[in-house]
């Protein structure tokens, strides 16, 4: 029977519930991955301060870090998230996207509530106990990187908005970052002043114990909220649903490849992207795909690289703006002054994410996203050495200026079109895989980034590190223009036929995108 006006209406209501219940839990994972990634950093220096004071003035902080810690505690995790991303996008294509899902939110709230209820003893022990949780944390996390930009962009009908949706997923990890700041800032509430503010906190034993623990049990919140909200949709797409049927699965393998080498682009339900009963291993092997990757993942590695240089000059920028190199030890080892700068370098770049969002949809795209954010970033790199060359950074309006345009160039572009082009070029058989495959490459960049330029700075200054991270954007560029497709063939290869059209029209919008790749 004919379905009345307010049956259709009630249920496009309740398909746009369900696109709204759907794009939640990605967006509460990505979070998820931002607040347990930022949490260890004001957690470790809440344990390494004497009553809110850190640096010179504290001799001995409340949890003093082992030596071995310093590298250990950023190691461990780093090679969770890669371990993450790898393991889990492929289980994302072989078990499916929500028990993949399942899986890597457990591996985040086991590691967060591990690292602030199990690390008790003495230091050593609290570190060893820490960094091990941090370990199946970073799993975890890495994990939600490929499974949530792939629920994402499969979440609701291809209405020509799917990278500007990935992309909103995305934002999130934007507070998720300031998050841990935001709740630092509250529990030094909890000191206690004596009746003269001149005689600075009374100390209260087990207070520093409560605060790390409180920073770090936070991060277990959101992923088991996530969690939650992945065991009841019963509805979550998964890969093998792209093979059958209907126009919405075709739609979910747009911009993927014909491993027979016919090309990139759409294809209908008789003519599957990969043809092969183990797709993953197939595309892996196939020369169409190496080449995509060196785009997708070479791009995020350069982009990592390039953006952890900051924080060898992003302390004296910060002392400039805030003159923390005062001789007043309150206004420079305060750890809520630590707090409020670190939520300020990442309020800046919120409107750099925002306009990269905006501008991601057709006509435009990832690809010119990401060819416009690297340009971008190597002018902001390179008009911040010339003005370390000569000695420019006296002036506090002009450091104010170049900072921002900086936090506005390493977030608008790159940050968002990394993390959003590889669910636009892969099918949906390995989507999963090879997003997984190019975050894993942006966090071995990371790993780069924090240890190459430290011995560039000591040996050529830090200019030397601007120019080099303005090289990098600029081979990221050329990467961009030679091994991705242009936007306008991946928004062709999203607009599929009816089953009646001639095939030949389908063949002939398969062809640019071989030709681009």
């Amino acid at each position: 029977a004919e379905m009345t006006f307010e049956e259709r209406e009630e249920e496009v209501q309740e398909e746009r519930a369900a696109e709204r219940f759907k794009a939640f839990a990605p967006a509460l994972g990505n979070f998820s991955i931002q607040y347990n990634l930022s949490c260890a950093g004001i957690a470790i220096a809440v344990m390494k301060s004497c009553s809110d004071e850190v640096g010179k003035s504290c001799k001995e902080g409340d949890f003093p870090e082992p030596e071995w810690a310093k590298y250990l505690l950023l190691g461990t995790v780093f090679a969770g998230a890669v371990l993450g991303m790898l393991t889990m996008g492929y289980l994302g294509d072989v078990i499916g996207r929500r028990g993949a899902l399942v899986i890597t939110m457990s591996f985040t709230v086991a590691g967060a509530l591990g690292s602030a209820l199990l690390s008790w003893g003495d230091n050593n022990v609290t570190y060893s106990i820490i960094a091990c949780c941090r370990f199946f944390l970073g799993v975890g996390v890495g994990g939600v990187y490929p499974l949530s930009a792939t629920t994402s962009a499969e979440s609701a009908k291809h209405d020509g908005h799917d990278s500007r949706r990935v992309g909103w997923a995305f934002f999130w990890q934007v507070p998720g970052g300031m998050a841990p700041y935001v709740v630092a800032l509250c529990l030094l509430k909890f000191h206690q002043q004596n009746t003269s503010p001149s005689e600075g906190f009374v100390p209260q034993p087990g207070l520093t114990s409560f605060q790390f623990r409180v920073i770090m049990g936070l991060g277990a919140l959101p992923a088991a909220v996530a969690l939650w909200l992945t065991l009841k949709d019963h509805r979550m797409a998964e890969p093998e649903e792209s093979h059958e049927g209907d126009s919405d699965a075709h739609q979910t393998s747009s911009g993927g490849v014909d491993a027979s080498g016919d090309g990139l682009g759409a294809h209908d339900h008789h003519e599957l992207v990969l043809h092969g009963s183990n797709p993953v291993a197939e595309a892996l092997s196939h020369p169409v795909y190496f080449r995509l990757l060196l785009g997708t993942g070479g791009t995020w590695f350069l982009y990592d690289v390039a953006f952890y240089g900051t924080q060898i000059f992003l302390p004296q920028i910060l002392d400039a703006i805030f003159e923390t190199d005062s001789a007043d030890p309150k206004k420079q080892n305060s750890l809520a002054t630590e707090s409020l700068q670190a939520l300020l370098v990442t309020a800046v770049g919120v409107p750099g994410c925002i306009a990269a969002i905006m501008l991601i949809d057709p006509p435009r795209g990832p690809r010119w996203i990401l060819v416009t954010g690297f340009a971008t970033m190597a002018l902001a790199f390179s008009l911040l050495a010339l003005a370390f060359t000569y000695e420019a950074t006296d002036n506090k309006l002009l450091v104010i200026l170049l900072f921002a345009f900086v936090s506005f160039a390493m977030n608008f572009g790159p940050n968002v079109g990394t993390y959003v082009l590889p669910t636009q070029v892969y099918p949906a058989e390995v989507r999963s895989t090879f997003h997984g495959l190019s975050a894993g490459a942006g966090k071995l960049g990371a790993v780069v980034g924090t240890f190459i330029y430290e011995p560039i700075s000591k040996q050529f200054g830090l200019p030397a590190v601007m120019w080099t991270q303005a090289g990098l954007c600029v081979l990221a560029v050329i990467l961009s223009v030679s091994f991705l497709p242009l936007d306008r063939e991946l928004q062709d290869a999203g607009e599929h036929p009816n089953a009646e059209e001639d095939e030949e029209q389908m063949d002939n919008q398969a062809r640019p995108l071989l030709a681009a790749v």
